[in-house]
């Protein structure tokens, strides 16, 4: 008999990253969820707005730690100066 779940060989917890570099959910019912997405929703207490976005404050995708996510605007993502390299002052 063929190991199901976590004791398959192929089990990877259930996510992987996508092409743009971000955790995904793939089993279950939050299948092609973004993890930062749902830690970020978990972290504000309601889902996210169509209008807003996750900035990862460190610039890395796979850093879904919640004191590492901000939600904001969408139209203002991308604008923040960019005074920080991986949470330390560069200017």
């Amino acid at each position: 008999m063929t190991p199901r779940g976590a004791r398959h060989y192929k089990f990877n917890g259930g996510t992987k990253v996508n092409d743009q570099g971000y955790l995904q959910i793939t089993a279950g019912p939050l299948r092609g969820v973004y993890v930062h997405r749902l830690v970020a929703e978990a972290k504000i207490g309601r889902p996210l707005l169509d209008n807003e976005v996750v900035h990862h404050r460190d610039g890395d995708r796979l850093n879904p730690h919640p004191d590492n996510l901000e939600v904001m605007q969408d139209t203002l993502h991308g604008q923040e100066p960019k005074t920080t390299f991986y949470g330390k002052e560069t200017a």
